[in-house]
């Protein structure tokens, strides 16, 4: 996952193949419940992003597949509503937006009815933009709008700027692109940060 995230996916890529090699669904289906996740379920989640981005759209589509089946076969509300949000994305990523309100839909459900917060505030951008995309935007910009106050509120940054791109990409749907439409007032959403390791300090 920190290779993909750093943009690496080749290396992510080969990284989920040696994992899901030593996966074992009999082995490891105690440990789901111990830890609140399942190994073979994440890394099949993620491989399917990294063959998209490596041009392999439909091996994705079928690595996502293979998540949400593992998922349903363990019986673990968690990974199931995490599969279903991770193919929600890889539906996103393909433009298939009847897909992505089915998915993010059947994952909000269950991330609600697990008391789920994070994960909660994340059903509602997809969905929301796939309003959008199906002559719903302002319904879908409603329900982005909702998604990233929610994610605000538990104060997680990490996709922020493609959380935005949603939003953005519904208001460029109702021909309402607009600065003053997407940019956000100073107390509503801070500013990414970053570490800054070489900065000297003001005393040196």
């Amino acid at each position: 996952m920190t290779f993909m995230y750093l943009g690496a996916v080749t290396s992510a890529h080969t990284h989920f193949i040696q994992s899901l090699a030593l996966y074992d669904p009999q082995q490891h289906r105690a440990a789901t419940f111990l830890y609140g996740g399942n190994a073979g379920v994440t890394c099949h989640s993620f491989n399917a992003w990294t063959l998209w981005f490596l041009g392999y759209p439909d091996q994705g589509l079928a690595q996502s597949q293979q998540a949400v089946t593992l998922a349903q076969q363990i019986a673990h509300p968690f990974c199931l509503a995490e599969a279903l949000f991770f193919a929600a994305m890889l539906h996103q990523f393909r433009r298939e937006m009847r897909a992505v309100q089915e998915r993010a839909e059947a994952s909000t459900i269950l991330f609600q009815e697990q008391g789920f917060p994070l994960w909660r505030a994340i059903g509602p951008l997809l969905r929301g933009w796939a309003l959008a995309h199906q002559g719903q935007a302002q319904e879908g910009i409603e329900q982005i709008t909702q998604g990233l106050r929610a994610f605000r509120a538990t104060g997680v940054e990490i996709g922020r700027p493609w959380r935005l791109a949603l939003l953005a990409e519904a208001y460029s749907i109702m021909g309402q692109l607009q600065t003053t439409k997407l940019t956000p007032k100073p107390a509503s959403i801070t500013p990414l940060r970053s570490p800054e390791p070489n900065k000297p300090s003001p005393s040196s």
